[in-house]
């Protein structure tokens, strides 16, 4: 995951961010617990949700999450909120430490990828760092050796992806779709409620994916590096550069792929931080996405999703 997942802080009441860096806090911590100090500098966006997700599901006796102000390593003169849950130790699982656990396995994987993928100098970060990365996932393998298969599979069948120059973008998201529908899945024992969160997890899997190229996707057509949007366009007009028409495509895909994220969460049996988990679907995705095409100068698209939004209310059908 990529860190894409996020709240749309201008439109979030006080205690609703206060309860969203509540948990991202909480996280941060639990991953220092469980997989050590160093572990909590990977602590991204994607991985919070996943978290606070799982939080909100829970119906267990003891779920309710509890809230208190702390001091850390990066904010030590200003206490700030932080959430704990009933049993928060080292080897307890809950929320927190699920989407600790999740974390650890995919910065693993993601490194190997990274390893795989880069030239020889960019390589040199990566294979320093894979000491740390082997010891962490030797931790988490115990408790999460499911959510391991599923992370190496994905690498698995996405490098065969990328080798084989898919220009098909649907078919290049599936293996993320796939391993994030899974893991999503285990959030719950519910049928009904594993039902809605493997569809939901399998539709953000895509809409990450679909991020994560478009935000590359400068990059990558000066690297030829591999891009699913890129390939479709150069097969397409034998172009080396992206037309303003291929990112309005993406566009469509993403608002589409959005759309299907929120019919399944509407779906869900919310038990608690509505209010947060609505502002990142309805509003995080949307905003993110446009906060990505003015990174990219591509500011006319961004101010013409705007206006829709602004006209129609947060909506992601094309």
């Amino acid at each position: 995951m990529f860190g894409y997942v996020r709240p749309y802080k201008p439109e979030m009441k006080i205690r609703e961010f206060e309860t969203y860096q509540a948990i991202y806090c909480g996280l941060c911590k639990q991953l220092g617990r469980s997989f050590g100090p160093l572990a909590r500098f990977t602590l991204n966006y994607d991985f919070t949700f996943l978290a606070l997700l799982a939080i909100a599901i829970d119906t267990t006796e003891g779920s309710n999450p509890q809230y208190c102000r702390e001091r850390c390593i990066a904010h030590p003169l200003r206490k700030r909120a932080c959430c704990h849950l009933l049993g928060s130790g080292k080897d307890d699982e809950n929320g927190l430490t699920f989407a600790a656990g999740a974390a650890m396995l995919m910065v693993y994987y993601k490194a190997k990828d990274n390893l795989a993928d880069n030239t020889m100098l960019k390589k040199i970060p990566w294979l320093l760092a894979m000491p740390f990365f082997s010891r962490i996932r030797k931790k988490a393998l115990p408790s999460y050796a499911q959510i391991d298969r599923l992370m190496a599979e994905m690498m698995v069948r996405q490098q065969k992806l990328e080798k084989q120059s898919c220009c098909i973008v649907d078919q290049a998201a599936e293996p993320t779709a796939q391993a994030l529908s899974e893991l999503f899945s285990m959030l719950s024992q519910r049928p009904d409620q594993k039902r809605v969160l493997s569809q939901m997890g399998y539709q953000l899997g895509r809409w990450i994916y679909f991020m994560d190229a478009l935000d590359d996707i400068h990059e990558d057509v000066k690297n030829n590096g591999y891009n699913p949007f890129i390939r479709k366009s150069l097969q397409a007009n034998g172009s080396e550069t992206v037309p303003d028409s291929l990112i309005t495509d993406a566009v469509g895909t993403l608002n589409l792929t959005a759309a299907q994220i929120i019919a399944a969460y509407e779906l869900l049996d919310v038990q608690r931080l509505r209010p947060v988990l609505d502002n990142i679907i309805y509003l995080g995705l949307h905003e993110n996405m446009k906060t990505i095409l003015r990174k990219h100068g591509r500011d006319r698209v961004a101010e013409r999703l705007a206006q829709e939004s602004n006209s129609e209310g947060p909506t992601f059908a094309s």
